[in-house]
């Protein structure tokens, strides 16, 4: 008997059911926030997994909103500190955050983008 928790390492099955939750944001508001469930792939390099969340053919209905909420936003990061406070103009944070298909945390980082 095999142990469920280690069906990922099969390459022909790839990884698979992981969740993917992306969410760009100022530090008072939400400007995109997607949950992508079921996520697969088979892409993986180096120790790396490539996972693809939105395909180009229908990316331009489903996320029709949220992009619009990016474009017409004026978007920038208020940040506040013991000493100095300001405000940088087209910049957000985004979180990531993926899950196995137990639901576990695997991954988790918040990194700086760049609106343009």
């Amino acid at each position: 008997m095999t142990n469920p928790k280690y069906c990922d390492i099969d390459s022909t099955f790839g990884l698979h059911d992981y969740q993917i939750t992306v969410d760009i944001r100022s530090s008072t508001q939400s400007y995109f926030c997607e949950v992508f469930r079921k996520v697969f792939t088979k892409d993986i390099h180096s120790g790396y997994a490539h996972f693809v969340l939105v395909d180009s053919d229908d990316s331009s209905k489903k996320f029709q909103s949220s992009t619009m909420k990016l474009q017409t936003n004026k978007i920038e990061y208020d940040w506040k500190s013991m000493i100095t406070n300001g405000v940088v103009k087209n910049m957000a944070m985004m979180d990531l955050c993926v899950q196995d298909e137990f639901g576990e945390n695997f991954h988790y980082a918040t990194l700086p983008v760049l609106i343009l």
